[in-house]
């Protein structure tokens, strides 16, 4: 086993760390670090000499110390733990909404972003009622009232903006002889694994308020001035943006790298820094490590954006378990 120490590099004056290094440990001769946007890399190490001798504050005190041959560095594109092909692909949207709640939220029935308290239908397609939405936030000043004691499974990424949008199945599913009938995206739900593959994506999948669903709709992420408020609920949206609140900033920024990863989904460079800053204000919490852990159990499905980073608590909302 070759262990590296992990070292901050010093910026030169007048120049800024772009990708600040936050940890390097290696393992059986391979490398892993997150370098401060949630992304992780791997490095095969050839050779390390010793070990460099560091200042206080974390800086090399000799910059040759040590020799570090690198046989191929590359991001986690080539992991076999994202294609994930021993995953059995729901062949329904109430079955992949009943995986989810079934193997990764189990025990933990609270809503994405309100943490408002639900209790499941048992009815084997994911349904369930908000017990406690008069308490958990002002639904009578938004429309789709109807929806506020209803649970959804909100695609952190919507589905329109996902590649399964573009494909056959959505866009001319009267081609399709067994969508006659259908709209594309049902087409696509029923009939094209390859757009299950995306769509059902387990990581991409969060227990929301129906209400808020219906209003967030396909919305993106955005930081916010003003915006309709929801009173206990730290969210905001506006005109086709939509913020979450502090708490869930980090897990939504890592699903989006996540899902442009695996899936290929594609992120405005305007979104990409505020996901970034998203991602390092709001560290992986317990219970973001533990649900990444639970969705690999049962698919496979690895998020590296989230496996291997040392949770911290001050990433966790108010509801979530500390621990």
């Amino acid at each position: 086993m070759v262990i590296l120490r992990c070292v901050r590099p010093r910026c030169p004056d007048g120049a800024t760390t772009m990708g600040r290094l936050r940890w390097i440990k290696v393992e059986s001769g391979r490398c892993r670090r997150n370098d401060g946007t949630g992304r992780v890399l791997l490095r095969r190490i050839e050779k390390a000499e010793q070990l460099p001798r560091t200042n206080e504050d974390g800086t090399m005190a000799n910059r040759q110390c040590f020799t570090v041959i690198l046989a191929f560095l590359f991001a986690i594109a080539a992991s076999p733990s994202i294609a994930a092909d021993s995953w059995d692909v729901p062949s329904s949207w109430k079955r992949a909404k009943n995986e989810v709640a079934d193997n990764v939220y189990r025990d933990i029935t609270n809503t994405f972003y309100c943490g408002c308290i639900y209790e499941s239908h048992n009815d084997n397609d994911g349904s369930a009622t908000i017990m406690n939405f008069n308490d958990c936030y002002d639904w009578r000043s938004h429309s789709h009232k109807d929806a506020a004691c209803v649970l959804d499974w909100e695609h952190v990424v919507p589905a329109t903006l996902t590649p399964a949008s573009g494909r056959k199945c959505w866009r001319k599913p009267e081609e399709i002889d067994e969508c006659k009938g259908k709209g594309g995206r049902d087409c696509c739900e029923d009939h094209d694994e390859e757009a299950q593959r995306v769509l059902f994506d387990p990581h991409n999948l969060v227990p929301t308020v129906g209400q808020i669903n219906r209003l967030r709709r396909a919305d993106r992420y955005a930081e916010l001035e003003n915006g309709n408020t929801f009173g206990k609920c730290l969210i905001k949206d506006i005109s086709g943006k939509f913020e979450p609140p502090d708490c869930k900033k980090g897990d939504v920024a890592r699903i989006w790298f996540y899902m442009r990863h695996a899936h290929g989904v594609e992120i405005e460079p305007e979104d990409e820094e505020i996901f970034k800053i998203w991602s390092d204000l709001d560290p992986v919490s317990p219970w973001e490590r533990e649900r990444e852990r639970r969705i690999f159990e049962f698919s496979t499905l690895r998020n590296m954006y989230v496996y291997g980073i040392e949770p911290d608590s001050s990433g966790a909302c108010a509801w979530e378990p500390k621990e």
